[in-house]
């Protein structure tokens, strides 16, 4: 979520008009600069202690919110389009992954630690159909 400032994050269920689908970014997109850091920061604590490395924490912090939030995100993109390089919907658990592995923070180690913890935050939002392929998806 380092990605854009707190203020673009605000904006985006409001400028598109959508509800967000996850109690997780409705939370956490209308939190101000100095919450949205301090919110990151507590998580990377929290995570770390956990047992996952740091570079995992923050490419999930970076892709999470892309994933979880997409059909939006999208939308947002479409209106503001300045903005799609910095905030490109991600549409699957796999593209969340590689996005990680672009940003140089999920080296090829680490992959299976970023599934579970996209895995955990999908499963704790009752969205886990994001888990599947998209051929799995479409075809039942």
């Amino acid at each position: 979520m380092r990605q854009v400032p707190a203020e673009v994050w605000r904006q985006i269920p409001f400028l598109v008009g959508r509800y967000l689908r996850t109690t997780h970014t409705r939370r956490m997109f209308v939190m101000t600069q100095p919450q949205l850091d301090g919110a990151l920061e507590s998580q990377v604590i929290r995570l770390t202690a956990q047992g996952y490395p740091e570079k995992v924490v923050t490419a999930f912090q970076a892709a999470a919110p892309l994933l979880l939030e997409a059909p939006a995100i999208a939308a947002f993109v479409e209106r503001v389009p300045t903005l799609r390089k910095e905030l490109m919907p991600v549409w699957t658990l796999d593209e969340a992954l590689l996005l990680g592995q672009r940003l140089g923070l999920v080296i090829p180690a680490h992959v299976q630690q970023m599934r579970e913890l996209m895995g955990k935050a999908i499963a704790a939002e009752g969205i886990g159909y994001l888990l599947l392929s998209p051929a799995t998806a479409t075809t039942g």
